[in-house]
């Protein structure tokens, strides 16, 4: 899925096509296809090489009181592409459990395995559930997006 910064380059595109049919300038044309290129290559690395798997998913009290806090600490690997742009994250939780599950990895580039940890707390009785992972990652020009799940 293109960005924003995605969208304006292929809009920015179409427009070079347009203006180089009604100015008969061929370098709008080869500028044109450069960026369409830009777009593919960007997506298709996302696709091939921006993988992210779970890893690892501790939870420091398996049972919380109501009131009660845990601190959960969630490790996952990234692709090589993914490493190189940014990366968003946010982690779902039931009704019962409240917390900020939700950020930026801000030094994430170059890093295989990033980790997060962020506190839970119990607001309802009953078995509870965290997850799933939901991690958004970017290539290193924030041309195009790629949303995973795990």
């Amino acid at each position: 899925m293109a960005s924003l910064r995605g969208t304006g380059a292929l809009v920015l595109a179409i427009a070079c096509f347009v203006l180089a049919q009604e100015l008969g300038s061929p370098e709008l044309v080869y500028f044109g296809c450069l960026l369409l290129a830009l777009i593919a290559v960007c997506l298709i690395m996302l696709r091939i090489g921006g993988r992210v798997r779970l890893t690892e998913r501790k939870v420091s009290n398996d049972t919380i009181a109501v009131g009660g806090a845990s601190t959960v600490h969630s490790e996952f690997s990234l692709g090589g592409a993914a490493r190189s742009g940014g990366v968003r994250w946010s982690e779902a939780l039931s009704d019962g459990l409240e917390g900020d599950v939700a950020g930026t990895l801000t030094e994430s580039r170059g890093i295989a395995a990033p980790s997060l940890t962020y506190d839970v707390r119990g607001v309802l009785r009953g078995p509870q559930w965290i997850g799933p992972l939901s991690v958004s990652t970017t290539d290193p020009f924030g041309i195009a997006r790629l949303t995973q799940t795990v």
